[in-house]
């Protein structure tokens, strides 16, 4: 597609959106804003071994669902991908009894993530079978799972202009074959935005993933992370692009972010941090997804160094129960449980359900 064409379509397509019909995760009424706090399951892989998870994923589910509601979440994630809690060779064998397991204790798991990434070329056809594409879906739909967390793609580099859209065009089509799998399945692909800087992704200017979803049955769409987008537009870029990505937003993950300028490389860089100490201001984030009517679930991402038993703890790991950090000591059950109860307890408190508003907000469409 042209610019100039593309520029005529997006122009269209804001003017019509008012009839556009929703096809994000909306209430009817902003006032019936009630989050689901679902806890990404890459953060509950250290109740078992890896050896465990593969032996005995019911039990494996069981131990899973009983942290994520000790720590205070509606839902438990499963990681279906290579290191995860269920590698994707085994999601035939694996994936229905450690989601049992989960809902045997009272949680729930709607939701999995998955290590498929849809690529920009239109001939690439490899990528369906290598990815293990359908039988996740299917697994996932026969047992209940709503959304599956797909992405991240890259742009393909030192690519201008035209370049740029005639990927997008690409990545478009495979995003079809998944909104199509997805209507059959019940299962909806949300794909997680992410910038690894020196490598733009898809979704990092917010209006390329929404041109790609244009127009695709209703079954893909964002799963919109916060901390990732806000450090790309700190001061209002990431209020743009939350409201107008807001139609296709799925799903939401959940982390703060800051700066760190170190002065021997006279370099800036983003740092995660515990939540409510990094540039984030949550209650507005949140009364933006109010305003909007958003009801669909929050997925929390805890990435930031913290303070283990005995020093620091870095928590973007992916823990087993037998990491050196569990074994000497400084990684406990109380201290991860702890670390994912506080998180979680700011971002209830900052939610519109978790406060009062000292003027009433409007409903949506108001």
């Amino acid at each position: 597609m042209k610019r100039r064409t593309f520029l005529k379509s997006a122009a269209a397509m804001a003017a019509a959106s008012s009839l556009a019909p929703v096809r994000g995760a909306f209430a009817q009424d902003a006032a019936a804003f009630k989050p689901i706090w679902s806890m990404f399951g890459r953060h509950l892989q250290w109740v078992v071994t890896e050896a465990e998870s593969l032996s005995d994923p019911y039990g494996t589910g069981v131990k899973v669902g009983e942290a994520a509601l000790e720590a205070g979440f509606d839902w438990a994630d499963i990681p279906v991908r290579r290191g995860g809690l269920v590698p994707p060779e085994l999601v035939g064998e694996n994936l229905a009894p450690m989601i049992e397991g989960i809902r045997s204790t009272g949680s729930e798991c709607k939701r999995i993530t998955a290590a498929i990434t849809p690529p920009t070329d239109p001939e690439a056809t490899g990528w369906w079978e290598e990815q293990l594409v359908e039988p996740i879906f299917r697994t996932a739909g026969e047992n209940g799972v709503e959304y599956c967390r797909v992405g991240t793609t890259a742009y393909e580099p030192d690519t201008y202009g035209d370049e740029i859209i005639a990927q997008l065009d690409g990545m478009k089509l495979h995003m079809q074959r998944l909104a199509e799998l997805g209507q059959e399945t019940g299962v909806n692909s949300v794909y997680h935005t992410w910038n690894r800087t020196r490598q733009p992704d898809i979704s990092t200017s917010v209006w390329d993933l929404v041109y790609v979803l244009e127009g695709l049955p209703p079954y893909v769409g964002f799963n919109f992370d916060i901390g990732h987008m806000f450090k790309d537009g700190p001061l209002s870029s990431w209020k743009l692009n939350l409201r107008y990505a807001l139609p296709y937003i799925k799903s939401m993950s959940l982390m703060d972010v800051t700066y760190d300028y170190d002065p021997r490389t006279e370099s800036w860089s983003s740092v995660v941090v515990d939540s409510g100490k990094g540039m984030i201001p949550f209650q507005e984030v949140f009364d933006i997804l109010h305003d909007g009517g958003f009801d669909g679930h929050f997925s929390l991402q805890v990435e930031h160094t913290g303070q283990g038993a005995n020093g620091t703890l870095n928590m973007n790991t992916t823990f087993w129960a037998d990491h050196e950090e569990f074994t000497n000591g400084n990684a406990t059950r109380d201290v991860m449980i702890g670390a994912f109860a506080r998180q979680l307890q700011f971002y209830k408190e900052n939610a519109p359900a978790g406060r009062i508003h000292s003027t009433p907000l409007p409903a949506r469409g108001k």
